[in-house]
């Protein structure tokens, strides 16, 4: 049976190569898991991004297991489900990423 845990969503501005988004999972507190990719032990994209300067802004997209990160993963578009880049869109203006 999957563990549930919680999923969540980094906005990275401006990309790094070609991503804009990073889709993860945690069985823990979010925002410790945050923190763990922010100090660079986390992510190698999240890591590249604060070591080039880009903003990132993480959202907590709910509850979920491993098997729905991988689902996100791999439907591609996280922009689609992404807050940051929804708030842009309904101001009128496109997202950078």
């Amino acid at each position: 049976m999957a563990q549930d845990g919680r999923l969540y969503v980094a906005h990275i501005e401006p990309k790094v190569a070609h991503a804009g988004h990073y889709v993860g999972w945690t069985g823990g507190p979010v925002e410790r898991r945050w923190a763990t990719h922010l100090k660079g032990d986390g992510s190698p994209l999240i890591r590249a991004a604060v070591e080039r300067g880009c903003s990132v802004t993480f959202t907590d997209l709910g509850p979920g297991t491993r098997h729905d990160e991988r689902r996100l993963h791999n439907r591609h578009g996280a922009a689609g489900f992404c807050p940051t880049c929804k708030a842009a869109q309904r101001a009128g203006r496109k997202a950078v990423a």
